[in-house]
Formats: C-alpha cells, sequence, structure tokens
C-alpha cells in the first residue's frame, strides 16, 4: 500500500482482489526515516478488503502498538528478525511475538535487505533466534531494487526451519520449474 496513490488508497484496496493479502509498512520516521501512516488508515482499509492485512512494523517502540494495529484490523505483525537492528534481541522478540499471540494474530520475523546478502553463516544464526522466537511466518526480504535474496541465503534459511529433505521436497513441487 505504501505505493499507492494515498489520495485514492481504498479504491487501490479493493483493486487488489487477486492477491493473498495487503501489506502494509508502517514507518515513524525514528526507526527508519520516512513515515507512512498509523492504526487509522489500517481501520479505514479493513472493511474495504477482505484480504489478510500485513502490517509491517518499522517503528521505534513496536509494544506500544501491537494492540491498537490488531484492533485496526492487522491479521499478521511483521517484526524485525532478532540480531538484524541494534537492540533487537531473540528475548525481545520473543516477547513481541508472545504478546502478538495473546491478541490471536500471527508473526513474521524478517531479515531486512541490510543482512539478506550476509554469508550463509549469519543467514543461519538469524534463522535459529527467529526460530527460537516463536514467530509463525519466516521471511528472508526483497534485496532491494534486485527483487531476490540470494539463493544459497534462502536454501541456509530454510534448512534451519524445516530441515534438508523439507527444501529438497518443496524445490521439487515448486510450480515455476
Amino acid at each position: 500500500m505504501l505505493a499507492s496513490d494515498f489520495t485514492r488508497m481504498g479504491e487501490c484496496a479493493k483493486s487488489v482482489n487477486a492477491a493473498d493479502w495487503l501489506h502494509l509498512d508502517i514507518m515513524d520516521g525514528h526507526f527508519v526515516p520516512n513515515i507512512s501512516f498509523g492504526p487509522d488508515v489500517v481501520k479505514a482499509l479493513r472493511p474495504l478488503s477482505d484480504l489478510t492485512f500485513d502490517v509491517h512494523l518499522m517503528i521505534s517502540h513496536p509494544k506500544q502498538y501491537i494492540r491498537q494495529f490488531a484492533e485496526a484490523g492487522a491479521d499478521i505483525i511483521l517484526l524485525p528478525a532478532p540480531g538484524t537492528v541494534p537492540g533487537i534481541t531473540t528475548e525481545y522478540v520473543r516477547k513481541l511475538i508472545s504478546y502478538a499471540h495473546s491478541l490471536k494474530k500471527l508473526t513474521i520475523t524478517s531479515i531486512g535487505t541490510s543482512q539478506e546478502g550476509a554469508d550463509t553463516d549469519t543467514i543461519k544464526r538469524i534463522a535459529l533466534e527467529c526460530k527460537m522466537a516463536g514467530t509463525d511466518i519466516h521471511h528472508i526480504g526483497d534485496s532491494g531494487y534486485v527483487g531476490m535474496a540470494l539463493p544459497e541465503n534462502i536454501m541456509a534459511y530454510g534448512t534451519v526451519i524445516r530441515g534438508i529433505r523439507h527444501q529438497y521436497h518443496r524445490m521439487a513441487q515448486s510450480i515455476r520449474r
């Protein structure tokens, strides 16, 4: 939604009905330099779409806002992966995930564009920390403008989460082969 015409966000939300979910980037101007929108916009969009709302909290104090976004209509709360941002530890993310779960919301932990090109040992460590934090969904980023994380890092991350046999099985079933 961040790329939509803000004067026509409702129309934009209605027009993406072929998608599985709607990703909403929430930025506070502190955690990241941009400012986007808050819970009131999510609440206004919620009745306009039946899609799953994935709310990406790129904000300095996410614990203060998880409930507001959950009540506004977020289905999934996206949080930074442990170790990808200074001060974002496994224990801190575990507490945020537990809080989101208490509100009956799913969570995603995400490796951002700064780390997804790291060496595979770093990716494996981050994947293990996300798994230990208890996240529901794992995301390894979009590699910025390139549009894809390094294949070896996708493989390393997935192997930590589900094991090598699962990785090969999923690759063999790929609809895009």
